[in-house]
């Protein structure tokens, strides 16, 4: 039996990966893209694992993108009605209460009508709800009022119910004690910092009060207007971290970088350049704002991960794709959708390169 399984489900342009150490019976799972991710392939994976006697000891949810965020609320509306039942141990998760230092106040009435009537002319695009993948605010469901119904004592719970984030370093995190630890990468004090200033700007647009309340309506108008941020600063505030796992055999090493800056958060791991990883989830699917090639022909991994079904954006870009294949210490490319536009590339113009491909979005990775 492997020592790591990694399970990339069919998110579209989105990620859900949930990741399994079965020596140590720890899970973690990261995002669960649109909500038919949760609808056509979570919702099934997570009931045998309940039939297992399993849990999630640890869910991230890197940051409120569609395609990140939109399966996770389908998760905890199905574990609110008892349609799933399983255990999840702790959440990390940066809402509008854990963003924000200064005091907040009782919202009045009033203010709250305002908040309320401002959510409703926030619209999504229409393409998006004609595939059902809206996120359901007609029925006021947004995370943070899903997780503050049942699951506010284990949300954040690992940095004392404040934000999880970083300084100018990162930030070392145990999960089992001398088995498995995690370095969050991402985001430091700086990205949340741009994400306040976007959300006082609206603010201001909306002549809306700068003063934060002490309501779930502001969770709800905050979360319902990061769906619709300027992206660059949302997905730079992703929950970046690197697991490392100290089992039997050896010791592995996994890099998630959601849909951050990988220059960004390598830097504040430090000696990344040394690290020969097991496995790299390269940011924002294979977008070359995100990733450069010289970056990456510097790393160190068994296997690179897409997560993109190359549809949205066109993600991954072909210089990223391309930059991969020359690493020189990279080994093999894993995407979760062989359909995938880049597949079928590298499969023509590199037919000597190891290519691992999904069906149907889904792909398994043993380590």
């Amino acid at each position: 039996m492997s020592e790591v399984q990694l399970e990339l489900f069919p998110a579209l342009g989105g990620d859900c990966i949930l990741i399994s150490f079965e020596e140590i019976d720890y899970r973690i799972l990261i995002d669960g893209g649109y909500r038919e991710t949760f609808s056509n392939a979570l919702a099934s994976a997570l009931k045998a694992l309940k039939t297992r006697g399993k849990g999630i000891d640890l869910l991230v949810v890197t940051h409120v993108d569609n395609d990140h965020i939109m399966g996770i609320i389908g998760l905890f509306q199905a574990l609110k009605i008892q349609e799933i039942e399983i255990e999840i141990r702790e959440i990390w998760y940066n809402g509008y209460r854990h963003l924000f230092t200064d005091s907040k106040q009782a919202a009045s009435p009033v203010l709250e009508k305002s908040l309320r009537d401002e959510i409703r002319k926030i619209d999504f695009d229409d393409r998006e709800a004609q595939q059902g993948k809206e996120i359901g605010y007609s029925q006021g469901e947004t995370l943070a009022r899903l997780l503050a119904y049942a699951w506010e004592n284990v949300w954040n719970k690992k940095f004392g119910g404040k934000a999880a984030c970083c300084q100018k370093e990162s930030v070392s995190v145990e999960l089992l004690s001398k088995q498995l630890s995690v370095k969050l990468l991402n985001p430091s004090c700086l990205e949340l910092q741009a994400l306040e200033s976007q959300w006082n700007a609206f603010r201001r647009k909306k002549c809306l009060p700068l003063k934060n309340g002490d309501s779930v309506v502001y969770e709800h108008c905050f979360e319902r207007f990061l769906t619709n941020a300027d992206s660059s600063v949302t997905n730079q505030s992703s929950i970046t971290f690197m697991l490392t796992y100290v089992a039997s055999v050896k010791t592995y090493q996994l890099l998630f970088l959601g849909d951050a800056s990988a220059e960004r958060c390598l830097e504040r791991l430090g000696d990344w350049k040394n690290i020969k990883f097991d496995c790299i989830k390269l940011p924002h699917h294979g977008s070359k704002n995100n990733i450069t090639e010289n970056t990456l022909s510097q790393l160190q991994a068994e296997y690179l991960l897409f997560s993109t079904d190359g549809r949205k954006f066109g993600h991954p870009d072909w210089e990223v794709v391309e930059a991969a294949i020359h690493a020189e210490h990279c080994n093999s490319l894993v995407f979760n959708y062989g359909g995938c536009h880049a597949v079928g590339r590298i499969r023509k113009e590199y037919p000597n390169i190891e290519v691992l491909a999904g069906q149907r979005g889904y792909f398994k990775l043993e380590l």
